[in-house]
């Protein structure tokens, strides 16, 4: 059977087709598409499969690692950022490590385009002297899951799979052959060894030496996983891993260059010391790579440019337009070059008829010299509305609420509202041990929960609180319960479609924080607009707007609704019903009166 598949649905058909037998991830993009590709795998070949939405990233690492320990086939996936709230169980598994296979899936952001960092796993697999495969396109994508496994299970070491999003989002045709059931093991066991899964420090240093010797055994791969693409008798050489060798050949190709060789690098780390006898004769080498020096650090001396000489930008993503203008330059070639198309950009919005539109207007209205902290999630987007003052990492509003407080009140201060948001999955992924600790501490700050049942920000994954499993139906966990088992006293449920009543809630809240040296809590629960328009669970209205209109624009700067926008030829403000969702809360924010039910 063919079909087309991107490269993160490729590498969880080549997880799966290796029995894989638990899978596990915490949604973020480039990475969302692996997990449930790897479900409909499992529900179509009706396969002896586990296949886990996790509440964050450590958990989803901890679970397939067990799996993992006990000899079974494991996969999690994460973005590269996860990777950072994984790192510490990462690091302990690659000492101790494992008896059946483990990959770890991380799904790199160069540019950055959806993350707060375009940070490079192939860079932390070397911090955690992990071997990392680099594919360079869907295909690569899917062989590499079977190679990892492989390498995995013949060394007992977790093996990183790094793609970034260019790999994970583009497609390409392929072959899908019946995924035979009989490829999973049956059976698993648990080997009681002490001294290796709860080592103490003494042997954790000499699972250091055995890590060392793993890694010395597995560099000698690397004839197998680099491929030199020779034009003909050249001095110049590129070194590149991942999508930037498809976008050098694609380079190289359009600028019809024939004196100069690439070097394709599939496994970045751990690299072989037989490497810089290949490239020993050429006189000018570029390392091509994103995002950090990975390669150029391993083989780096005088003789080798890339990021640390200054010839790769440090920042950014290394695009076709870019790479064909460093080549040009570094290799002097005379070719004209790439002229970048500029392209109108248009700063992204909160959504119509999206229920966290109403929380921030309603805070703004209610605190307008207030101090909002926010966090990771499509609600950052409350930053246009002036409702988001800092957006660290997942879970740190909560941290930064409570510093702002203890900062202010340490000096006898006049202390500011201090209202924080923060998403339903956001908090439950990390935002409760943090509320833990502001509680324990007598901080005073008003938390808003954006309960939208949903994680939107990511294609719709469920929250603990819905219930919902890919298996079918699991335990819902309560929020409102979560919250009053940190110790608040003060929790208040409120619908945000009513302005007033949230303006209200959030008013109330912070009188009594102040006042009582507490947190409080304001769940601001509406469903996702778009996913109940999808459900056919929204009640639309439609909207109108008359001739009463002044003009203010207030109802396009502060509330920010896409659909409403300013009609040049009427001189008034007008509806665009081709996005408008019918929710009708901009009725309610018009002073004039003049959007009303048509």
């Amino acid at each position: 059977m063919e079909d087309i598949l991107m490269g993160n649905e490729a590498i969880a058909l080549g997880l799966m087709e290796n029995g894989v037998n638990v899978i596990s991830a915490y949604p973020g993009t480039p990475s969302s598409e692996v997990l449930p590709y790897a479900d409909k795998l499992k529900k179509k070949f009706d396969l002896p499969a586990f296949v886990e939405w996790s509440v964050n990233e450590k958990s989803a690492f901890e679970i397939a690692y067990a799996n993992a320990i006990i000899g079974g086939q494991s996969a999690v996936v994460m973005k590269q950022v996860g990777l950072n709230v994984a790192m510490d169980s990462l690091m302990s598994a690659a000492y101790i490590g494992i008896k059946g296979a483990m990959v770890v899936v991380v799904a790199d952001d160069p540019g950055p385009i959806s993350s707060q960092t375009e940070q490079d796993s192939r860079f932390a697999s070397m911090f955690a002297k992990l071997p990392v495969f680099d594919p360079s396109s869907p295909e690569e994508a899917r062989i590499f899951a079977g190679d990892a496994l492989n390498i995995s299970k013949k060394y007992e070491i977790p093996v990183i799979v790094r793609l970034t999003g260019r790999v994970a989002h583009c497609k390409s045709n392929m072959s899908i052959d019946n995924i035979d059931s009989s490829l999973f093991l049956k059976e698993l066991k648990f080997e009681k060894e002490p001294l290796r899964w709860a080592a103490i420090p003494k042997f954790r240093h000499i699972q250091h030496i055995e890590l060392n010797r793993k890694l010395r055994d597995i560099s000698k791969l690397y004839k197998k996983y680099s491929f030199l693409k020779k034009r003909e008798n050249n001095s110049n050489l590129i070194i590149a891993s991942g999508v930037c060798y498809s976008h050098i050949v694609d380079t190289l190709d359009f600028l019809n260059v024939e004196n100069i060789d690439v070097l394709k690098v599939d496994m970045p780390y751990p690299l072989s010391k037989d490497l810089m006898n290949e490239i020993k004769d050429y006189k000018k080498v570029l390392v091509v790579e994103e995002s950090f020096p990975v390669i150029e650090y391993q083989i780096r001396n005088k003789e080798i440019f890339g990021r640390l000489t200054g010839d790769i930008p440090e920042e950014g993503e290394l695009t076709i337009d870019r790479i064909i203008n460093i080549i040009t330059e570094f290799f002097t070639l005379n070719s004209e070059k790439l002229k970048s198309v500029e392209v109108m950009s248009k700063k992204p919005e909160l959504c119509a008829g999206c229920p966290h539109r109403n929380s921030f207007y309603a805070i703004k209205k209610a605190f307008p010299k207030g101090i909002f902290p926010s966090d990771i999630g499509c609600y950052t987007l409350g930053l246009n509305m002036g409702a988001v003052d800092t957006c660290l990492c997942m879970g740190a509003t909560v941290n930064q609420a409570a510093g702002f407080y203890h900062g202010f009140k340490s000096l006898n201060v006049e202390i500011p509202p201090i209202i924080a948001t923060i998403g339903d999955s956001t908090f439950f992924h990390s935002g409760v041990s943090a509320l833990i600790n502001a509680v324990y501490q007598k901080a005073a700050f008003v938390l808003v929960v954006l309960d939208n049942s949903i994680v939107a920000m990511t294609g719709f994954q469920p929250t603990p609180e819905s219930g919902v499993l890919n298996s079918g139906n699991g335990n819902s966990v309560s929020i409102l319960k979560l919250i009053k088992g940190c110790g608040v006293n003060k929790v208040t449920t409120v619908n945000p479609e009513n302005i007033e009543k949230m303006k209200e809630v959030v008013r109330e809240s912070w009188n009594y924080s102040i006042v009582n040296e507490e947190v409080s809590v304001v769940i601001a629960k509406a469903p996702c607009a778009i996913l109940a328009k999808k459900e056919g669970s929204l009640k639309a209205f439609k909207v109108m707007i008359t001739d009463n209109c002044s003009g203010c624009k207030k109802c396009i700067k502060e509330f920010q609704c896409p659909a409403i926008f300013f009609n040049e030829d009427k001189g008034i403000a007008d509806i665009d019903y081709s996005i408008c969702i019918g929710c009708a809360v901009c009725v309610n924010v018009c002073k004039v009166g003049a959007i009303i039910y048509e």
